[in-house]
């Protein structure tokens, strides 16, 4: 019987009372575990289950690792801030019950996302930490998951050397426990690895051990990518004959299971193929079908694959027209490719910042506590790195604003110079094939080439000046190549400051500026962008769903106000009188530690001015900067 029947008939065989429904907790949390991403759905609904009942039973054990699991299933769904924040906060519950297996099957996690976040140093910190317990609970399944996966991080960084000695003693460990499923998932990493480095024939043989292992356990779904995995090897052998035969065999096996997104790879790869052999009319009965269903997925790397396969394939039969026009398609599509995972890389920082900071925050909120010598000095160091941290944060805020922005221009320009050297390629074989002047002038594909620079060139004029805008929007901001303390349009420094943060806010946020005359006033710029940033992020974080944020200025007797009004949640009456304390900052229910806040009211004080604030629950949030023109 196998292990998740065995669970299975444990549950129902439980009498639903309260004396066992510890155990019932344990056993659903198991069976959760068990299941995994086999059947998403039903994982969910049963930690659902377990989640409640140790909630409503105030029971430690259930909730850390329901917790945990709910990480894992926001890792499946690629929600990597839920997955890092439950992760992380599993793995105290863990230490503080000192409920080893927990904490370690948590670090393994926490590894799992920081490796899907591109942080592969911390990914490695977790997952050997993960390792050096279950090898002490004596766990050596657990642990050859493990190794495999630190087998995993070291290819991604580079390192082929080391992610072989990894998958190669993952291969070890899962013979040892005649895990066959691991064997071959060991496999599969070592062939991927020689492939890497360029070692066909050993990649080819280790990728046949692991498809006849597959098929010896009819695990048709890796079948199938056993056969994807030899046929990329043929192909760049140039053995195509041998090549066609497997990249056929996935193809029949992936449209028998069912596998879309599958399916589209073998049909891009038999379209390449096809290319390579120059046969191309072959080539587009296989990408014809692969464009419209990896449209019908949404998967926009298959899209842009299939526009540029096709592009060649029309290349190679002559119809220039057709090619050039799914050469701007595939580089529309790889545009917007750059943007997504430009913006995800930075989402996927933000998130890093987010996490560093909140550890450095649960630091302080310790040290505070701690009535011991040399306490204040650690508090003050761990401030310190807290304040660098926001920084940090607030960089990262700054920085998904300017890659927003530029992403669009730069990807156009880039695009742009692709399809001209396309189109001028096209036009000089036009003139070598032409027997006359007249019989060029009256090509089509010569007229459609030359149209295409002309459009091209005025698109990728447009998108340089927006880039110039941008950078010396940019440049404003930071005070770059000026005096630190000047006098300084405060109007300037918050129309730069808007122009770099509210791209990320999209159409979820409206801005509405009431500006009034204002004076030059004596300052330092660079440091009042960064109060203007600081209370503009949090308005927009206070905002849930879409909002408005109001920009009031005023000037009299001397005195500069600048006005921020959300339409956010608005803080609590109590909590209004520390919003300016370091280490306070409201999240709904939650107080948490931070500093930017205290941060601009240092800055405000420093230039002689002060901060009003006004809230009211539900209905938002004023802050009032009021500065003097001279000091």
């Amino acid at each position: 019987m196998s292990l998740v029947k065995e669970l299975e008939t444990k549950l129902a065989s439980l009498p639903k009372d309260k004396a066992s429904s510890r155990e019932r907790i344990d056993l659903l949390n198991q069976l959760v575990w068990e299941i995994g991403y086999v059947d998403i759905d039903r994982a969910t609904q049963l930690n659902a289950e377990a989640k409640s009942l140790s909630l409503e039973l105030s029971y430690p054990k259930g909730i850390a690792f329901s917790t945990l699991n709910d990480a894992f299933g926001d890792y499946y769904h690629a929600d990597h801030e839920k997955a890092l924040a439950k992760g992380t906060k599993a793995l105290e519950l863990f230490r503080s019950l000192e409920e080893k297996e927990g904490e370690a099957n948590a670090l393994f996690g926490i590894g799992m996302v920081r490796w899907s976040l591109g942080d592969y140093e911390q990914a490695l910190q977790s997952m050997h930490e993960a390792l050096d317990l279950f090898r002490r609970l004596e766990r050596p399944q657990r642990e050859a998951w493990v190794v495999t996966s630190i087998g995993g991080v070291y290819e991604n960084l580079g390192d082929l050397d080391k992610a072989l000695e990894f998958h190669k003693r993952s291969l070890k460990l899962f013979a040892e426990l005649d895990d066959e499923n691991g064997v071959g998932r060991a496999l599969t990493g070592i062939g991927t690895v020689y492939q890497r480095q360029g070692t066909l024939a050993k990649a080819l043989d280790i990728h046949s051990q692991a498809l006849k292992l597959y098929e010896k356990l009819d695990n048709k779904m890796s079948v199938s990518r056993a056969f994807n995995d030899i046929g990329a090897i043929y192909q760049a052998q140039g053995k195509l004959a041998q090549s066609l035969k497997y990249h056929t065999n996935a193809l029949e096996i992936r449209r028998a299971l069912g596998t879309k997104q599958a399916e589209v790879t073998s049909l891009i790869n038999l379209g390449r193929l096809y290319n390579q052999k120059k046969e191309p009319q072959k080539a587009l009965e296989f990408l014809t079908q692969a464009l419209p269903l990896a449209e019908r997925l949404n998967a926009k790397p298959k899209i842009y694959q299939t526009h540029e396969a096709l592009s060649a394939s029309y290349e190679l039969a002559g119809d220039y027209a057709k090619s050039l026009e799914h050469e701007r398609l595939s580089h529309r599509i790889k545009d917007l490719l750059f943007s997504d995972e430009s913006t995800t890389r930075l989402k996927n920082l933000q998130i890093r910042f987010g996490v560093e900071k909140a550890e450095k925050e649960a630091e302080i909120h310790r040290l505070r506590n701690v009535e011991l010598a040399g306490a204040l000095q650690k508090l003050k160091e761990a401030q310190a790195q807290l304040i660098q941290s926001e920084k940090m944060a607030a960089l990262g805020h700054l920085v998904a604003g300017v890659a927003h922005e530029v992403n669009t221009p730069v990807g156009a320009i880039k695009s742009g110079i692709q399809v001209m050297q396309r189109a001028i390629e096209r036009i000089m074989r036009s003139i070598e094939r032409s027997g006359s002047l007249e019989e060029l002038r009256a090509n089509r594909d010569v007229r459609r080439s030359l149209e295409t620079m002309r459009e091209n060139s005025h698109t990728s004029e447009l998108a340089a000046k927006r880039i110039a805008e941008l950078v010396n929007r940019l440049k404003n901001f930071a005070g770059l190549d000026e005096a630190e303390f000047k006098l300084a349009d405060l109007h300037e420094g918050l129309e730069n400051t808007l122009g770099l943060i509210t791209p990320q806010w999209e159409d979820r946020i409206e801005i509405v500026k009431n500006f009034g005359q204002l004076p030059k006033i004596e300052c330092y710029p660079n440091q009042l962008n960064q109060v203007f940033m600081t209370l503009l992020l949090n308005a927009s974080e206070a905002i849930e769903g879409k909002g408005t944020i109001t920009i009031s200025t005023s000037a009299h007797n001397g005195t500069v106000s600048v006005t921020t009004s959300d339409t956010g949640k608005g803080i609590p009456p109590d909590a209004l009188e520390r919003i300016f304390d370091i280490g306070f900052s409201y999240k709904g229910p939650q107080v948490r530690m931070r500093v930017s806040l205290a941060n601009s009211y240092a800055i405000v004080q420093r230039h002689g001015g002060d901060i009003e604030v006004q809230s009211e629950l539900g209905k938002g949030t004023t802050f009032k900067i009021n500065l003097p023109t001279k000091q």
